[in-house]
């Protein structure tokens, strides 16, 4: 790992890519995680979905600032959505009818995807400063993962949660 990339090199493009497409992840999950939030009633499930959409927020921010913290930048010209909108589909309409289930296997969906994109960036030579923001990242990712796991499955089968 080195220490400070100049931002004209190879090495500075390389993780400049690495981390727009981490900020793409990030921010197709915070913008699923919202939209799951406001379509479901149970308060403390929405608490839950609108903790992690802020927590995709604060990780495009922290890899923004990881990038800038090794003398480049992360230019801000990406969608805010994936151009999978077949999951996007899935996602509006399980939101329309309230279908946790499907809603909460959506958000998995998306977090699952991005702990791919996560994995592919820790096999990548970055800064040392952006490798450590990854690493953290995903760590987090992978303990959402198991408890989307969970909810997805008690929202299934007239569990507490659904009676909460």
């Amino acid at each position: 790992m080195t220490a400070l990339v100049p931002p004209s090199t190879p090495e500075a493009d390389h993780a400049r890519n690495v981390v727009k497409e981490l900020v793409h992840v990030c921010r197709d999950g915070e913008h699923a995680f919202e939209r799951a939030a406001r379509a479901v009633d149970n308060p403390v499930m929405r608490a839950e979905l609108i903790q992690y959409s802020v927590q995709r927020r604060e990780f495009v921010a922290e890899l923004q600032e990881a990038l800038a913290a090794v003398g480049d930048r992360a230019d801000d010209d990406m969608p805010a959505y994936s151009s999978d909108q077949g999951r996007w589909q899935v996602l509006e309409r399980a939101a329309e009818a309230g279908d946790r289930r499907t809603l909460l296997h959506e958000c998995e969906n998306f977090d699952r995807s991005a702990l791919d994109v996560y994995r592919n960036a820790l096999q990548a030579r970055l800064p040392y400063a952006l490798d450590g923001v990854v690493h953290s990242h995903f760590y987090s990712l992978t303990r959402i993962q198991s408890r989307l796991q969970c909810l997805a499955d008690l929202a299934g089968g007239g569990s507490p949660i659904d009676n909460a």
